[in-house]
């Protein structure tokens, strides 16, 4: 009987602190479902956040396209104003020279040698495809034996003109938009040439190397491009 009291006293210790770690295990438990509870409630408030961000960054491109479509309206229609103001002067310089009268000596031009000859073309010279879309801008170089033509591709594309035909000389790659207008350095070593992206960009006619892009175009920069142990570099001056 003393025995089995003093085991009943050891059990009931046992039970004791099996009781407090129950306890403790509870109250761990509790904690984590609030914790989890509260995670639930914060994700879905995120969740919600997300939604309402990605409804206004589709309204935010719908409205950047709107603005991009009204500029390009206004500039078409500031384009046809000006084109209209050029066909205009046109016309009156036309309707000027076409009221101006000149008295012409017969006698004297049948009788002079003419300085020089100028004939109207009756042929195409070449046809070729220049670039994968429109072709915006076409410059020959001094000599007149070099094209070189830009193109919607963003991409200047040399040319040797040939007697009968027109070989392709090499592609100047580097601009992040359609190409505008090309232009030939008075030494035909250099082209200038702008693009849609508001940039100005100078390669190399040799290497047909990109050397120089210009992007700071506000306010009014002046650009000298230095050559220096062939390579050219730049420098702005306000």
């Amino acid at each position: 009987l003393t025995e089995a009291e003093t085991t009943i006293i050891v059990l009931t210790d046992e039970k004791k602190q099996l009781e407090t770690s129950l306890s403790e295990i509870e109250g761990g438990n509790q904690v984590l479902r609030d914790e989890h509870q509260a995670l639930q409630i914060a994700y879905a408030s995120i969740e919600e956040k997300l939604k309402i961000l990605h409804f206004e960054n589709i309204a935010l491109v719908e409205r950047l396209m709107a603005y991009k479509a009204h500029d390009a309206e206004i500039l078409n229609k500031e384009n046809e104003h000006f084109v209209k103001i050029k066909q205009a002067q046109m016309q009156k310089e036309l309707e000027e020279a076409a009221s101006e009268v000149k008295v012409v000596n017969t006698d004297r031009i049948l009788f002079e040698t003419p300085l020089l000859s100028t004939s109207i073309p009756t042929k195409v010279h070449s046809k070729f495809e220049a670039h994968e879309g429109e072709v915006n801008a076409l410059q020959f170089n001094a000599a007149g034996r070099m094209l070189a033509s830009g193109g919607g591709d963003r991409k200047i594309k040399l040319w040797d003109v040939g007697q009968n035909s027109c070989s392709l000389r090499g592609s100047l790659t580097g601009s992040n938009a359609g190409i505008t207008s090309v232009e030939f350095d008075p030494n035909g070593a250099l082209i200038l040439a702008a693009s849609n992206d508001f940039a100005t960009r100078v390669w190399t006619v040799e290497d047909q190397r990109l050397r120089v892009s210009l992007t700071n175009q506000t306010p009014l920069y002046f650009w000298i491009l230095k050559e220096t142990d062939s390579m050219y570099t730049e420098e702005n001056n306000f």
